[in-house]
């Protein structure tokens, strides 16, 4: 459940792409490697075929955005993996409302709105994150495959 005085919206068309461009933005700004987003960059996100609008969720304190979660799913995807697969594509919550359990409800409601369309819910993360870590396995999410950067010099 959300912390008290929360209330929770879906992405609306037309009128959101401002807002998901700033929340992203806000949420991800500390982040290694992330570069802020434009308008027009998220506004394209949400005009393609796997984009559900009824899957992208804003925590609202007020009328202060808190926090999102965007989730993808694509039956494109199920046919070449021959699974039925969605994905917590962005997660984040505002700084100053962080560690108040906004993040675990926004993952779970994520979770929940996929799961009545996939079987199995992904999501990446980077391995240094060790709070995104620590959220993730309190729910069950397990590691799966790993990856890594690899360097060679001269």
């Amino acid at each position: 459940s959300f912390p008290e005085g929360f209330t929770v919206r879906t992405f609306a068309p037309g009128q959101d792409e401002e807002l998901l461009t700033h929340i992203r933005n806000v949420t991800f700004a500390h982040h290694y490697g992330s570069v802020p987003r434009t308008v027009e960059e998220m506004t394209y996100r949400t005009k393609q075929q796997d984009f559900h609008a009824d899957g992208v969720f804003f925590a609202l304190d007020g009328d202060k955005i808190a926090g999102f979660c965007y989730t993808s799913r694509d039956p494109r995807e199920w046919e070449r993996r021959g699974e039925k697969i969605g994905h917590i594509q962005l997660l984040g919550v505002v700084p100053e409302y962080r560690d108040m359990g906004l993040g675990r409800a926004l993952l779970l409601t994520g979770v929940n709105y996929l799961r009545e369309y996939v079987d199995l819910v992904e999501l990446g993360v980077e391995g240094k994150n060790d709070n995104a870590l620590g959220l993730y396995e309190s729910v069950s999410f397990r590691q799966h495959k790993a990856w890594g950067n690899m360097l060679l010099s001269r």
